[in-house]
């Protein structure tokens, strides 16, 4: 289209002659244009043998370096068992109370108003050890109430506090959370003895399991 608009732009002085050749000349271009304008034309390379060339635009995270390994997601903690009663063996908890074995498991009793509680009893004829999870209120509860003394524990699970009774030092119990659960852990060493004499041999049992199953329910 170059070469008429060019033609149709010359001079009218130009002479006919002249013009005639160069409308000779359009014609053959015209004729053979797809023939000539292949023959005049850079091949291009083919698909099996082109090269990808990077586009200046790509960013930085586009692909990664090579020998890199591909990232992956952190795994999700594991999933707190439906049973409470697999926390613990009847060894760990043997060997934290510091009394022989067989412990044996038993659920939790329900709530007042009959809701099911996550928890585990472990227990001999004179010992047991027994998890049980709580509400945010009963946890507040148990750790602010008047007639106990609460002191903070570090290392247990995302923050734990100890209590006794603040009248006697009796009645230990170990208050830790995970994440959004609330757990209570308490031992028993003697069923007929539940003053303060047992108190400081039970509240490091209660420790002992209380590190071991926050650590467990953290994944």
């Amino acid at each position: 289209m170059r070469r008429v608009r060019s033609v149709q732009g010359l001079h009218w002085w130009v002479p006919a002659m002249a013009a005639a050749v160069v409308a000779a000349a359009l014609t053959g271009c015209s004729s053979s244009a797809g023939t000539s304008a292949s023959a005049h034309r850079p091949a291009l390379p083919s698909a099996a043998g082109a090269t990808a060339t990077p586009s200046a635009t790509a960013g930085a995270g586009d692909a990664a370096p090579p020998g890199a390994a591909p990232s992956s997601a952190p795994a999700p903690a594991p999933a707190r068992p439906a049973d409470a009663c697999v926390m613990l063996t009847s060894d760990q908890v043997a060997a934290a109370v510091g009394t022989p074995g067989p412990y044996n498991d038993s659920h939790e009793d329900p709530a007042d108003d009959g809701t099911p509680v996550w928890g585990c009893t472990w227990g001999t004829r004179t010992s047991y050890a027994d998890l049980r999870e709580v509400t945010t209120v009963q946890y507040l509860t148990s750790t602010t109430a008047g007639n106990v003394t609460g002191t903070p524990l570090s290392g247990i699970g995302d923050g734990a506090i100890l209590t006794v009774r603040k009248d006697d030092g009796s009645m230990p119990t170990v208050h830790f959370t995970t994440g959004s659960h609330f757990y209570a852990v308490s031992v028993t060493l003697d069923r007929s003895e539940t003053d303060a004499a047992n108190a400081g041999k039970e509240t490091a049992a209660e420790q002992a399991l209380a590190t071991t199953l926050a650590k467990a329910l953290t994944g």
